[in-house]
Order: structure tokens, then sequence, then C-alpha cells
């Protein structure tokens, strides 16, 4: 879970925030080199839902709805 997104060359205030270049890194690990399944949260809830849900799966979230 992310709180925040800080923008190029600034820091990025508090624990759950991250810079723009780190977020787009661990996007692009989570894509190209992790073995695990990137799922959009209602996916992620319709598979909970359904009892089917893989702990080989990741939904990236925001709180609060910062970007």
């Amino acid at each position: 879970m992310y709180h925040s997104i800080g923008r190029a060359g600034a820091p990025a205030a508090g624990a759950d925030a991250v810079s723009a270049e780190m977020f787009e890194a661990q996007m692009r690990w989570l894509r190209e080199e992790s073995r695990l399944l990137i799922l959009s949260l209602s996916q992620g809830g319709d598979r909970l839902d359904g009892g089917a849900f893989d702990t080989t799966a990741v939904a990236v979230t925001f709180d609060d709805g910062y970007l």
C-alpha cells in the first residue's frame, strides 16, 4: 500500500510515500522480475469472495486516494 508518490526530484514525505522514480522501479520489478500475479483490487476482491485467492497475487493500492 502506498500513501503518495513524490514529485520528480522532491523528497517524498512520510513512511508510506515513495519518490516517482522508486515507484516506477518497484512496478517494473513486479511486472518483469517477480513471479507474482498482479491483480486489480476488484479482481482480488472477486477471488477472495470466491475462495480462490492465491498467496502469490498482489494488488497495488493507494490509501486516501493520493497519487
